[in-house]
């Protein structure tokens, strides 16, 4: 999370850790008559919550002509769901004997313990929909006698080929993985480029324009941040805050920061100062962009075929540069300056020597 530039969550709570306020949150549904126990099985009365089906707009007849009992379960009616079941090998001890609680509760208990009854914000994945946040609905409302939750934000999903990104798919890429070849800035960028509920289809293409445009922002000419403007008195601000409370619209968004970036490198009062700001509050970062091991090795590639050498490192081809430069080899230092800028990489001569940035 670090590397990706993330805040760090205030609490990371165990399921294990809360089974005292999942079980407590059972016995008050029980007590409600939302709730019944069979054979050591605690199941939910689906019927006695007129509400349910609301968020992924089913009906419950419709949801009714669909469901099952399964083999073992004695339920009251095939749409119930299980709060508690009997468990008596990797169980733990409850009311209604061992056993293990449902997905559903865990979330439920979890989320009134830290975050109080009701929340403003509850985010997923579209496929949580049903019947997961359903259940959380029913089952929390129930308990608690009030709304569970304001606003619900269901994202879409990174697909591969069309397909979802998972694990059971064997089609999925660790962050690992992909911050070995990209910087955070760049993922940032990519996943914000679209609306968080529409699908983002995963591709180095993709990735690569992403990779472009995040480079456009972090190079933009800096210039020292001007602490005593108010930004909020900026239409810039404006803009991008009214694209932000329009249902989060982060592609609106990011073209104020990439008209900001535009306007700092003209030189214009203040641009950078504010596109620092507003970048800021997305997670990016300004420091100048790092280079890859894959972009490094491309260079190192490309610059080895110019000059018809086996070059393994940048620094074998900055020492020949360097020695080039003092027999005033300007062919040979020039091919290789120019190669290298053919990359996205710039080279910079100090006194100490010659850096390398990404362009």
């Amino acid at each position: 999370m670090k590397a990706l530039n993330t805040l760090k969550p205030d609490i990371e709570p165990f399921a294990t850790k809360t089974l005292g306020e999942m079980i407590a949150m059972i016995k008050t549904l029980i007590e409600k008559g939302f709730a019944y126990e069979s054979n050591g099985d605690v199941y939910f009365r689906v019927k006695k919550f007129p509400k349910y089906g609301y968020l992924s707009k089913q009906p419950i007849d419709q949801l009714e002509s669909g469901a099952r009992i399964e083999v073992g379960d004695q339920k009251e009616d095939p749409l119930d769901f299980a709060l508690w079941k009997k468990d008596e090998k990797f169980g733990y001890k409850s009311p209604w004997g061992v056993g293990r609680p449902g997905w559903h509760i865990e979330c439920s208990a979890m989320s009134r313990k830290y975050l109080g009854k009701t929340i403003d914000i509850h985010a997923g994945g579209a496929d949580l929909i049903f019947p997961h946040h359903e259940n959380e609905i029913a089952q929390s409302e129930c308990a608690n006698g009030c709304k569970f939750v304001n606003y619900w934000l269901h994202n879409g999903f990174v697909t591969i080929n069309k397909e979802k990104m998972s694990k059971s798919l064997g089609n999925f890429l660790t962050i690992d993985d992909m911050l070995k070849n990209y910087d955070a800035n760049t993922l940032r960028l990519f996943i914000l480029t679209n609306h968080y509920r529409m699908p983002v289809e995963f591709s180095d293409e993709a990735l690569t324009a992403a990779q472009a445009g995040a480079k456009r922002l972090t190079n933009a000419k800096q210039t020292p941040i001007n602490e005593n403007l108010d930004i909020t008195t900026t239409d810039e601000y404006k803009s991008f805050v009214d694209a932000m409370d329009d249902d989060l619209n982060t592609s609106k968004a990011l073209a104020v920061l990439f008209d900001l970036a535009t306007r700092a490198n003209k030189g214009e009062a203040d641009a950078y100062t504010i596109l620092y700001k507003l970048g800021s509050t997305l997670g990016f970062t300004f420091e100048k962009a790092s280079l890859s091991e894959d972009e490094i090795s491309k260079a190192i590639s490309h610059v080895s075929e110019v000059l018809g050498k086996d070059f393994k490192t940048i620094d074998e081809v900055l020492e020949l540069r360097k020695q080039a430069r003092a027999e005033k080899n300007w062919d040979i230092a020039d091919k290789i300056r120019i190669a290298f800028d053919e990359c996205g990489i710039v080279l910079k001569d100090t006194k100490e020597g010659t850096t390398v940035e990404a362009k």
